[in-house]
């Protein structure tokens, strides 16, 4: 990516759009400080959470109770609310007796659930997601969805890399579209998501 340059306020929601591998997950990276700028600078002011893939951290010789203690734990929080939101997670990723075998022996979907459920127990001023809503059945989607949804009326700035055109228009007030690791063009949300669409059926 190079050449990308803009500025978001509290309240503001960003939408990326553009092909696979045009530079949206890497930009989520620089914008979580995952990847660190090698030029310009990148300037964050609030505490930032990011979502970008499911499986993160899971291990799999431990069970999937054991994995949400953990990562609840390494974050910091009480043993109190350790036990509590261990209990709701386990609850909201719908696994049931299976919490309690290894992640080893669990098919892609559940860990994908298991992962979801940990990453969205979260409360952050600055959310960072990539387009991650794919754990488990249409019913898991549309509750994965509704998780997503709370978080964002509580978060101070979203930046949201995606290709559903419902997300984009529905959270969005500013969109870019990425191209080839640069910005080809920028603007309000149902407006470039047209001009997006067009270039694509033209084959551009």
């Amino acid at each position: 990516i190079r050449g990308i340059s803009f500025e978001l306020k509290d309240g503001d929601k960003l939408g990326i759009i553009g092909h696979n591998g045009a530079g949206k997950t890497s930009l989520l990276k620089v914008l979580a400080s995952i990847y660190p700028p090698t030029h310009g600078t990148l300037e964050v002011d609030g505490h930032v959470e990011s979502f970008l893939a499911t499986g993160f951290g899971l291990e799999s010789e431990e069970t999937g109770r054991e994995n949400i203690k953990f990562v609840l734990t390494m974050l910091g929080k009480s043993p109190q609310t350790v036990k509590q939101d261990t209990e709701e997670i386990a609850d909201f990723t719908e696994l049931g007796e299976f919490l309690d075998l290894p992640v080893r022996t669990y098919s892609a979907g559940m860990r994908a659930r298991l992962s979801f459920a940990i990453a969205t127990n979260i409360r952050p001023e600055i959310l960072v997601m990539d387009e991650v809503i794919g754990a488990g059945d249409i019913r898991f989607k549309e509750k994965a969805q509704e998780r997503i949804q709370e978080i964002a009326e509580h978060t101070k700035i979203i930046v949201l890399a995606t290709h559903s055109e419902g997300l984009i228009k529905k959270w969005c007030n500013k969109a870019i579209w990425i191209e080839q690791g640069k910005v080809r063009d920028m603007g309000a949300p149902e407006e470039l998501w047209e001009r997006y669409k067009k270039s694509m059926i033209a084959g551009k």
